[in-house]
């Protein structure tokens, strides 16, 4: 964690490390639609999801990363901190100046959660979904636990032609249900969402 510190040193760090067995980038932003956030708050606030497949092995990237885009946050999947662990981990990078407090989230998924302190209350959860483990209903759970406004980021491993996939899955399909039971907008600027 001191390279991140080092490289990164506008940058607080907050991480959880958990398990995690495959590896498919996909992005999902979700943004919960009963509540009506500040449009000029959306339109300067900049967070980045990536599923960095390993944080120390992509330092540099991730530098660049912060470079090109000057986040005021950076959602991380597949960390890979935890020696003893082949793979996994979430976090959360966010510019230093910001304030934020963790929400605690009751999930056997990788997910954290953060409420952002700026002009209003932001919460931003950042999760990722196994799949051989994949239970739309713990996601639903999630969504239930987060503060609103919200923004969810991460991977879930589920395909959809709504977000870029080149086919749908039972796993899309039970994801875009839930996101119309619990009212939710996705949000997507139609650029891939995985990594081929």
């Amino acid at each position: 964690c001191l390279s991140i510190i080092y490289l990164c040193k506008s940058v607080h760090i907050f991480i959880v490390n958990v398990l995690i067995y495959t590896v498919i980038l996909l992005l999902f932003i979700f943004i919960c639609c009963l509540f009506n956030c500040d449009c000029h708050l959306m339109d300067t606030t900049k967070i980045v999801q990536w599923n960095c497949r390993g944080l120390s092995n992509n330092l540099n990237e991730l530098k660049l990363l912060i470079q090109k885009h000057n986040p005021w946050c950076i959602a991380l999947q597949e960390t890979h901190l935890v020696p003893a662990r082949a793979c996994g981990g979430v976090a959360f990078l966010i510019r230093q100046g910001i304030p934020y407090k963790r929400v605690k989230l009751d999930t056997p998924y990788q997910a954290v959660a953060v409420q952002l302190e700026i002009s209003s209350s932001l919460t931003l959860c950042n999760i990722y979904v196994p799949n051989n483990t994949y239970d739309v209903q713990e996601i639903g759970k999630i969504v239930d636990q987060l503060p609103a406004p919200f923004i969810l980021v991460g991977d879930f491993n589920s395909h959809s032609t709504v977000w870029g996939s080149r086919s749908d899955d039972a796993r899309g399909r039970e994801l875009l249900d839930l996101i119309e039971d619990k009212n939710l907008s996705l949000l997507n600027d139609d650029s891939f969402s995985y990594v081929l």
